[in-house]
C-alpha cells in the first residue's frame, strides 16, 4: 500500500497535481537546458524512448502487460496524440521564452477547458466566468507585454503563440483524460503518454538533422524522461476519480516553483507587471474551478429535490 491509498480521492488528487507540478518544472527546465544544445526533434526522441522504456517497466512491475492492448483504445490514441501535440509545442516554446513566462501562460488551461465545453457541449456560462475568461487573458497580456522590448522579438512572440496552442492542446487532453473508463490503468495510459510524446519526435526528424552526440545532453535528457514518467503518471492518478474543480487549483503551484528555478538556473526574473499577470491567471483560474464547482452543486440540488 502506498501513501495515495490511504487519503480520500480529493486530497489524492491534490497531493499527487501538487507533486507532478513541481516534477514537471524540474524536467521543463533539462529540456530548456538541453534545448541549447540539441534541437527539440533530437531531444523528443532521446527523452521519448527513455520514457517509453520507463513506462513499460512500470507497467509489466504492476503486472498490468494484459492492458497494453488498451493503448489501442480510442480515447487512448485520441490523448496521445494530443499529447504528441503538447510536447512539440511546448518544448519549441520553451527554447523561445523564459520558464517562468511559459509556465503561466500554461496556467490558463481551465479557462480553455471552460471555453471547449461552451462550443462543444454547449455549457452555459454565466457572467462571472466569462469574466475570469477576459481576466486571464488579460493576465497573459501582462506577461506577454506586447510592445516590450523581449516582446518585439521575432522569437519571443512565436514561442507565446506556439504556449497558446499547446494551452489547447493541454485543454483538450485533459477532457479526454476525463472520459478514461477506470478499467484502463493510470500506468497504461502514462505509457500512451510518452508514446505521443516521442511520435512527435520521430515525425520533427523527418524536416530537422541531429546535433552530434554529446554526454550532457543525452543525460539531461535521461533524466528529464525519469521525471517526466513519474509527473504523467502523477496528473492522471490526480485527474481521475476526483472533484476536478476543487484539485485542479493546485497545479498552479508551478508558476512558484518555475519563478524560482528560472531565475536560478536561466537568470530569468519577470518583472513587476508580468508578476501583476502571473497572479491574475492564477486567480481567474482559481476562480472559473470555484464557480464550476457551485454550478455542480446547485445542478445536484435541483436534481434532489426532484
Amino acid at each position: 500500500m502506498n501513501v495515495f491509498d490511504t487519503l480520500s480521492p480529493n486530497a489524492r488528487g491534490m497531493l499527487a497535481i501538487t507533486i507532478a507540478s513541481s516534477i514537471f518544472v524540474f524536467s521543463d527546465a533539462m529540456a530548456k537546458y538541453v534545448g541549447q544544445s540539441w534541437p527539440v526533434a533530437q531531444f523528443l526522441t532521446v527523452r521519448g524512448v527513455f520514457a517509453v522504456s520507463f513506462a513499460l517497466m512500470i507497467v509489466f512491475a504492476k503486472g498490468q502487460g494484459s492492458h497494453l492492448k488498451d493503448l489501442l483504445s480510442p480515447l487512448v490514441l485520441l490523448r496521445s496524440a494530443l499529447e504528441s501535440l503538447t510536447a512539440i509545442t511546448f518544448i519549441s516554446a520553451l527554447g523561445m521564452m523564459p520558464l517562468a513566462d511559459l509556465t503561466a501562460v500554461l496556467m490558463v488551461t481551465p479557462l480553455f477547458i471552460t471555453i471547449i465545453a461552451i462550443f462543444l457541449f454547449g455549457e452555459r456560462v454565466g457572467w462571472r466566468r466569462w469574466s475570469a475568461i477576459a481576466a486571464g487573458f488579460f493576465g497573459v497580456l501582462l506577461v506577454i507585454q506586447p510592445g516590450s522590448s523581449e516582446s518585439a522579438q521575432p522569437a519571443y512572440m512565436t514561442g507565446a503563440l506556439l504556449g497558446l496552442a499547446c494551452v489547447a492542446c493541454v485543454a483538450a487532453r485533459d477532457i479526454a483524460t476525463r472520459k478514461l473508463g477506470d478499467h484502463i490503468p493510470s500506468v497504461v495510459v502514462a505509457l500512451g503518454t510518452a508514446l505521443g510524446s516521442l511520435a512527435g519526435g520521430l515525425v520533427l526528424n523527418l524536416v530537422t538533422p541531429w546535433k552530434p552526440f554529446a554526454a550532457t545532453p543525452f543525460a539531461f535528457s535521461a533524466l528529464a524522461a525519469v521525471l517526466l514518467t513519474a509527473g504523467n503518471l502523477l496528473l492522471i492518478i490526480g485527474c481521475r476519480g476526483v472533484d476536478l474543480s476543487l484539485v485542479a487549483p493546485f497545479r498552479y503551484s508551478g508558476v512558484i516553483w518555475a519563478i524560482i528555478i528560472g531565475f536560478l538556473v536561466f537568470g530569468d526574473l519577470p518583472d513587476a507587471v508580468a508578476l501583476l499577470g502571473m497572479a491574475i491567471i492564477v486567480a481567474s483560474g482559481v476562480y472559473t474551478l470555484h464557480r464550476e464547482r457551485v454550478r455542480k452543486k446547485e445542478a445536484e440540488a435541483r436534481l434532489g429535490g426532484k
